[in-house]
């Protein structure tokens, strides 16, 4: 515990920001991270950190597309295509659509073997 100064404010762009200036001496290791802050009322503000983000890597990859593995197992596949392509997304989509299926198939083969 440490005694400090904190200030509010809220910018114009409506995020709120919150300050604390520690009015003693204190050796504490330094430490940055995303948190959930909740600030009430009466001044009390709880700050949390917040797990840090699994980002594991495709284990497939195509023109347009990522076949990747979550944590709680299921398969994800993120497609992405420039904005300049969006009146070819249709043709493109049916187009590899037949390889994200391989990629799929291939890839429950491979658990299948695991166990």
């Amino acid at each position: 515990m440490v005694n400090g100064m904190m200030s509010f404010d809220k910018l114009e762009n409506g995020q709120h920001t919150a300050d604390f200036v520690c009015t003693e001496h204190v050796e504490i290791e330094a430490f940055s991270g995303e948190f959930k802050v909740q600030a009430l009322r009466n001044g009390c503000v709880t700050m949390v950190q917040k797990p840090k983000r699994y980002r594991g890597e495709p284990i497939r990859r195509g023109l347009h597309w990522s076949l990747s593995l979550t944590r709680d197992g299921m398969i994800l596949i993120n497609w992405r295509l420039p904005i300049g392509e969006i009146d070819k997304a249709p043709f493109l989509l049916r187009f590899e659509a037949q390889d994200m299926a391989e990629a799929i198939t291939e890839v429950y083969e491979e658990i299948l073997n695991q166990l």
